[in-house]
C-alpha cells in the first residue's frame, strides 16, 4: 500500500525472497511508471480509498478488487507522512487528508486478517510524529514501533518508525 516507486519490492528482491505476485496500491502516475519499468509484473490495484472505503459512521465499502485477491502473505506500506512530519510546522497529524490514510492501511490489514489470511505478516513505516500521534497509532495497530535511523541502510540521517508483527532483532544494526 502507498507503493511509491516500489522500494518495498526492491528490498524484498535484494533479500532474495521469491515474490509470486506483487499487488501495489499507488495513485501517483510517475511512481507507477517507475515501478512498472523496474518491476513489470507488478499488478496495480488502484487507490486505497477505493479498495476499502471508510464511510461516515464507520461503515466500510469493500471493493471487488479486495474481495478477489488471492491469499495475501505480506502487507507493507508507508502511509503519507506530510501531516505527521515534525518538519511541517502547520501539521495536522492524523487529521491531515493524506496522513489519515493510515487508517485505510489499518482497516485493510484488519479485513485481510478476517477474510483473507489471519496470519498475514505486516509492516507499516512512517516518520516519527509527536508523542500523542504515536500513542494513537500504537493503539490502533496494537503494537509499539521500532525506531530505526535510515542511515543504517542509505545515505540519509532520518529517523523512521516501523510498526509490525514481525519479530525483529535490531541488535545487528551498527
Amino acid at each position: 500500500m502507498f507503493d511509491g516507486i516500489s522500494c518495498g519490492q526492491q528490498a524484498l528482491t535484494e533479500m532474495g525472497l521469491n515474490i509470486n505476485q506483487y499487488f501495489a496500491s499507488e495513485i501517483n502516475g510517475d511512481s507507477i511508471c517507475i515501478t512498472q519499468n523496474n518491476f513489470p509484473n507488478t499488478i496495480q490495484i488502484g487507490d486505497v480509498t477505493q479498495i476499502l472505503n471508510i464511510e461516515k459512521g464507520g461503515t466500510h465499502k469493500v471493493s471487488d478488487t479486495l474481495k478477489n485477491l488471492p491469499k495475501i502473505d505480506l502487507l507493507i506500506g508507508g502511509s503519507p507522512c506530510q501531516g505527521l512530519s515534525r518538519a511541517n510546522k502547520d501539521r495536522l497529524n492524523l487529521k491531515d487528508s493524506r496522513s489519515k490514510l493510515f487508517f485505510n492501511f489499518v482497516e485493510i490489514r484488519n479485513w485481510i486478517r478476517k477474510h483473507n489470511n489471519p496470519n498475514v505478516v505486516w509492516l507499516l513505516e512512517n516518520v516519527k510524529p509527536n508523542l500523542e500521534t504515536i500513542e494513537i497509532m500504537n493503539e490502533v495497530l496494537g503494537c509499539a514501533p521500532h525506531e530505526i535511523n535510515s542511515n543504517h541502510f542509505v545515505a540519509q540521517d532520518r529517523i523512521r518508525l516501523y510498526w509490525t508483527n514481525i519479530k525483529l532483532d535490531l541488535s545487528q544494526l551498527p
